[in-house]
């Protein structure tokens, strides 16, 4: 076999440059960097911490800055202009306190792994007439735990600057690391919540929280200054959203027993969506429309696809028709259903969201709502149509006025579509056993770390012979490999066990 890559390693998600090179460009971008879960959950001060939220969110921008440069931390020193720290950290930053903040993170100690008094980093500043620049060495135990091929979860570093709190920010990795090792994602139609249960000790061990001089944890506390506080400061994370339920203990003096976290998990970003097209007809999905509002138009064609199970008839361009009709809606104040006053993605909620996060991540956001939980999709095919012309008909007088073409029905584009599995086989019944990969993986480690696991596998049990498919995408382009092997269920899990990490999803087909 041809093995393409032998060193494979996670990257960033999201052009970390572009996304603070303009202002409101970091939650347009929304860039998500890989961290070990070593560093996720495994780090302790190694002395009482003078770093703030800040200084926090200052450190994973700046690893986030060298892993786009140097994805291998080869490098000896990255930079950053000082411009994209202040504009990450808020309006209120302040060039005096980001050179605090990089002493701070000089000065403060951590342990990890084998490691222990590991200074965050060392900086320094370079003073130019258009823009000063910060230069910064990362310490050698920190690139090892970045680059080292072990387990690792995406933190979205967009959703950092909102966490005022310290503890708060370490609370956040500490249950992505949590999230990460359930193993569980988004599944239109499934049970998307996750309940990570923990002690108080935990908890406070997982955001280094300060403990009496007798050792123990003052739950009121803690609870006020971290519990308290963290569903607010995550509201800019995307991939979740918190409910913190604290069990109150029944003895006197430690009034909290057990701490639920309960993370209702939402469909992933339009990013990391597939879909295949001709590309001849790209211009008939979707439309223009005024600058504030428009939208990708492969974003419709990867949205319709959540929706096509259920709803046969509902094309592509149905669906752009009702988010016109939805931002009309959100324009005129006339609702055109009850959700217009209980969806987060409709009236003065859909406006909001729009002017935060931008056009193409929010209609994504309201075509999974609508996948998730159905409103106006819901509606006969003539009212969906009829409700979607009235739409585009707004559309077309925002964007052309009084010359405006009066809307017509249109054949929707050619689509070549993934191929879809059929509905829940059984093993036995199976003749094709689909291991769909992670698409964030290159194809060195998809022949080095899964495509040779399955070829070297030698201990089948089987009598009949099944077919193996690998699939993977790159670059919106679908692949794949073929083993026939007399494969058992039990044969299957056990190669599933070895390249779990890389696997998405697994489905039998008859």
């Amino acid at each position: 076999m041809n093995f393409y890559r032998r060193n494979f390693r996670p990257t960033n998600r999201g052009d970390i440059g572009k996304a603070l090179d303009k202002p409101a460009a970091l939650t347009v971008v929304a860039p998500e960097s890989p961290r070990p879960l070593e560093l996720l959950l495994g780090v302790t001060y190694d002395r009482e911490s003078t770093l703030t939220a800040d200084d926090a969110a200052l450190h994973e921008l700046l690893m986030t800055v060298a892993l786009r440069d140097d994805v291998a931390l080869q490098d000896e020193t990255h930079a950053v202009p000082m411009r994209h720290i202040l504009r990450y950290l808020g309006t209120e930053a302040r060039r005096d306190a980001v050179k605090d903040s990089l002493s701070r993170l000089l000065k403060n100690t951590v342990s990890f792994g084998a490691y222990e008094q590991v200074p965050l980093l060392v900086s320094w500043i370079e003073r130019k007439d258009a823009d000063d620049v910060v230069h910064f060495t990362l310490p050698s135990p920190i690139k090892d735990a970045m680059t080292t091929q072990t387990e690792y979860a995406y933190i979205e570093i967009s959703a950092l600057p909102a966490m005022r709190s310290k503890f708060v920010s370490r609370l956040y990795k500490a249950l992505v690391a949590e999230l990460k090792a359930t193993g569980r994602r988004w599944i239109k139609g499934g049970d998307n919540k996750v309940v990570v249960t923990a002690s108080v000790e935990q908890v406070a061990d997982w955001v280094c929280f300060p403990r009496e001089k007798d050792g123990r944890v003052r739950g009121g506390k803690l609870k006020e200054r971290v519990l308290d506080i963290a569903v607010d400061q995550f509201k800019d994370v995307a991939a979740f959203s918190l409910v913190i339920n604290a069990e109150p203990a029944k003895t006197r003096g430690n009034p909290i027993l057990d701490v639920q976290f309960v993370l209702t998990l939402n469909p992933s970003s339009h990013h990391q969506a597939r879909i295949l097209f001709d590309a001849a007809g790209i211009r008939q999905f979707g439309g223009v429309d005024a600058p504030e509002f428009r939208v990708r138009q492969d974003i419709w064609l990867k949205a319709s696809g959540h929706f096509v199970a259920d709803f046969t008839d509902l094309s592509h361009s149905v669906l752009f028709g009702l988010w016109t009709a939805c931002l009309q809606e959100m324009l005129d104040e006339q609702p055109l259903s009850d959700g217009y006053a209980t969806r987060r993605y409709r009236g003065e909620r859909l406006r909001q969201e729009l002017a935060k996060r931008g056009a193409d991540t929010t209609a994504w956001a309201w075509a999974m709502e609508e996948a998730e939980n159905p409103d106006l999709v819901l509606r006969s095919k003539a009212e969906r149509k009829e409700i979607a012309a009235a739409g585009e008909t707004a559309r077309r007088e925002r964007v052309w006025g009084e010359n405006a073409k009066p809307v017509a029905v249109q054949q929707p584009a050619a689509v070549i579509e993934v191929p879809a599995a059929p509905d829940a086989t059984s093993f036995d019944a199976a003749s094709e056993i689909w291991i769909d990969l992670d698409d964030t993986l290159s194809l060195r480690t998809i022949d080095d770390m899964v495509l040779e696991v399955v070829d070297r596998y030698r201990d089948w049990h089987g009598e009949e012979t099944k077919v193996i498919k690998v699939r993977w995408w790159i670059k919106g382009n679908l692949d794949f490999m073929e083993f026939k092997k007399p494969a058992t269920a039990d044969d299957i899990e056990t190669i599933i066990s070895s390249i779990d990490k890389y696997v998405e999803r697994v489905e039998y087909v008859a």
